[in-house]
């Protein structure tokens, strides 16, 4: 594919205060059994749960419900968790959120939060810190089970990690035609990059363009391995920063979801664009201020 589109208190500030915000971080879990085991002895991690800031939680939540036909999965204070059809569950995190505690740099207009689902967090955090990454918050208890933690990639990413207590079943999610179909990662290196989360996660190549790896853990949406600021990108260019992950959606219409976007008080910020592999790409800006992309697949 054309490379040019891909590119979390209070009450300690080790431990998670907000244990709404947890119980959303275990809502959106995988659960042990869903979790395949790799023939390299590590779990392939699939991405279950992105967090988008908004400055207005009504106004955003009803924005993606009209827009993409995502239902309520979980309601907290301050933060819906929003069912996106066959991809990852989508949190609209409340700006500057004093709950988040020294997390609360993270969440910032135009910045997702992405929490991959793993077996075993000290694990996931020692092979992290053996392959240059560092812990940024160390497996933290949810008072409702499960625990969590957040790493930094060598080149500056940082993103999450959560693990389930037991086995029970997850609730049925909505079934809808616009999931999350791929996170890119932004790097100035990018063998370098997809090494470390092929050795992390567990990853397989599934496909490659020039200069733009992606990886897949068989379930949930696609990571693509992004060179950082390559004008390649066109408009896009600037939403390719190392610590900034670029989503996108699926769509089966983009020029009908640009249409509908518009109507629910977003934006077009970069009109479809043909690949030669087939589909197309667009990108948008919510009420907010957080572009996303659009990814239809032919």
């Amino acid at each position: 594919m054309n490379r040019s589109i891909f590119r979390w208190s209070a009450r300690s500030a080790a431990v998670l205060a907000a244990a709404v915000l947890a119980a959303a971080l275990l809502l959106a879990l995988p659960t042990r059994r869903d979790m395949p085991s790799s023939p390299a002895g590590t779990t392939p991690a699939q991405v279950s749960l992105i967090d988008i800031t908004s400055a207005d939680i009504p106004r955003d939540r009803g924005f993606y419900e009209h827009s993409f036909g995502w239902t309520l999965k979980a309601d907290y204070p301050n933060y819906p968790i929003m069912a996106a059809g066959a991809g990852p569950d989508i949190g609209i995190a409340m700006l500057g959120n004093p709950e988040a505690g020294p997390l609360e740099p993270l969440y910032r207009i135009g910045k997702y939060i992405v929490f991959f689902g793993v077996w075993d967090i000290p694990a996931t955090l020692r092979r992290a810190e053996a392959l240059g990454g560092k812990v940024t918050q160390p497996q933290t208890p949810i008072e409702v089970g499960g625990t969590f933690a957040m790493i930094t990639d060598p080149v500056g990413n940082t993103i999450g990690l959560t693990e389930p207590a037991g086995t029970a079943p997850m609730p049925p999610t909505a079934s809808t035609p616009e999931p999350a179909t791929l996170v890119a990662i932004s790097t100035p290196d990018v063998p370098a990059t997809r090494a470390f989360y092929e050795q992390l996660f567990g990853l397989r190549l599934k496909e490659e363009s020039p200069g733009y790896p992606i990886l897949t853990s068989g379930a949930g949406p696609d990571i693509g391995i992004a060179r950082a600021d390559d004008p390649a990108a066109g408009p896009a260019e600037k939403l390719y920063r190392v610590g900034q992950p670029v989503v996108l959606l699926q769509t089966p219409d983009i020029a009908a979801t640009l249409a509908t976007i518009g109507r629910n008080g977003g934006s077009t910020f970069q009109s479809e664009v043909s690949l030669p592999s087939g589909g197309a790409y667009a990108f948008f800006t919510d009420p907010s201020g957080n572009t996303l992309g659009l990814l239809e697949r032919h």
